[in-house]
């Protein structure tokens, strides 16, 4: 094999020439093959190689394209391992994980709640929510003895720290010797542990026994997600979900954007609805939904054909009122629009 000749900095027009009129002017040779090949983005190496030699050459480079498919592949492997081994999940506060989970390895998200459900039923295994547990059964004010304030994966870790667990909360970690929360790996290690102290805690017969009934799915608090913002105690991955009392909730939409929480409350107070025991929820800058503290006073919405709220005129309507007409509207949508319906 003839030594290289590297060419460095040339630009297109320069890279076309020499791949256009150097073989022909010099793959004279039967037992040689002038060989152009990039270096870079700009460079181009020249070498007369054999056959044999060009053949290792592309073995080679199949093997190094093999290889960097592979690297780039990454993260997909453990997805890949998770689906077709069903191991258990542990998560903290992990709905909105493993929904992204779904849509960027398994599949676009579901339009409801129930197929997005039976997707992650079909797909993984057993799944446990720290922060559900944490919240559930009287586990948080038994917790708020030993001076725990929120069930936030921070706070729960540092509750652990002081317990007679028995667990090993070294700092491994990326930033070795700085507690790096919202840190990937030491969110994981963190979890592991909450997950292990709380099980300890809870358990009636041995650790191991108490961790195997939450991994396999048995115990009644595994299969349940942990939901924020939303009348929901939580998701139930295995059965059906309990609905909440919304008799006394209304949704109200139209008004402005610059619209502020005091301004709707008064205009409400303004069209006969009483404040005492409302609140208001945000939906997005134009729609909120509005809790009353009695269904009584969320009927008065029948009564009302709009409120005016900073100049607009806004539609405010029962929540059973609402989800049928969104129902009957999402029949028209085609199913690509269509977004995940949890309300």
């Amino acid at each position: 094999m003839d030594d290289p000749l590297e060419l460095l900095s040339l630009n297109s027009f320069q890279r076309f020439i020499l791949y256009q009129k150097l073989p022909s002017k010099y793959n004279l040779d039967p037992q040689k093959t002038l060989s152009i090949s990039k270096t870079n983005q700009t460079g181009l190496r020249l070498q007369f190689m054999n056959s044999q030699e060009i053949l290792a050459r592309n073995v080679e480079g199949e093997k190094t394209w093999e290889n960097n498919i592979d690297e780039q592949v990454g993260f997909r492997k453990v997805i890949d391992k998770l689906v077709e081994t069903k191991k258990p999940i542990v998560g903290h506060n992990c709905f909105l994980d493993l929904a992204h989970l779904v849509h960027k390895f398994i599949e676009p998200l579901p339009t409801s709640l129930e197929e997005f459900k039976k997707t992650l039923v079909d797909n993984f295994g057993p799944i446990c929510d720290t922060k559900y547990i944490a919240n559930a059964s009287g586990q948080f004010a038994s917790l708020e003895t030993l001076g725990l304030s929120s069930t936030s994966l921070q706070d729960l870790t540092e509750c652990f720290k002081t317990l007679a667990v028995p667990l090993d909360f070294g700092k491994r970690k990326k930033n070795e010797g700085n507690e790096v929360f919202h840190d990937a790996g030491y969110d994981s290690l963190c979890t592991g542990h909450v997950f292990l102290g709380l099980v300890s805690r809870m358990r009636k017969d041995g650790l191991r026994e108490a961790v195997n009934s939450f991994l396999d799915g048995t115990h009644d608090l595994s299969g349940r997600l942990y939901v924020m913002n939303s009348d929901f105690s939580y998701i139930n991955l295995t059965g059906p979900e309990l609905i909440p009392d919304r008799s006394c909730i209304c949704h109200l939409s139209g008004f402005p954007a610059q619209s502020l929480t005091l301004q709707i409350q008064k205009s409400l107070e303004q069209a006969g609805f009483p404040l005492t025991g409302t609140t208001v929820y945000w939906i997005n800058q134009n729609s909120a939904f509005v809790r009353f503290a009695s269904g009584e006073n969320a009927k008065i919405a029948k009564d009302v054909d709009e409120i005016l709220i900073d100049g607009c005129g806004c539609m405010i309507m029962m929540y059973d009122d609402w989800r049928k007409s969104r129902l009957e509207n999402s029949a028209s949508i085609p199913e690509k629009r269509k977004s995940m319906d949890f309300v």
